[in-house]
């Protein structure tokens, strides 16, 4: 069962998120630091203890009915462009 996040929420997630990647790619820029990758906080699901694999805050999502088969949401192709910039 997938908990569904509100709208505001999920907007306030994502404003939240891409400001601090813009807040680290300027900071990279202005520093001339040599950054090799940058870790999601998840990108599968993962556990949490007081809601187990309810909150998925991954940006694939993970089918468990069909072969764990794989699925990018919306975010993971948001976060491809992102990188590319």
């Amino acid at each position: 069962m997938e908990m569904i996040i509100s709208f505001p929420t999920l907007l306030a997630l994502i404003r939240t998120t891409c400001s601090c990647w813009l807040r680290i790619n300027q900071q990279v820029r202005k520093d001339g630091v040599n950054v090799k990758g940058y870790f999601a906080w998840s990108l599968l699901d993962n556990y949490k203890w007081n809601s187990s694999y309810t909150l998925r805050f991954d940006i694939i999502f993970i089918d468990y009915d069909n072969n764990l088969k794989r699925h990018p949401k919306d975010s993971a192709m948001w976060f491809k462009k992102f990188l590319k910039k």
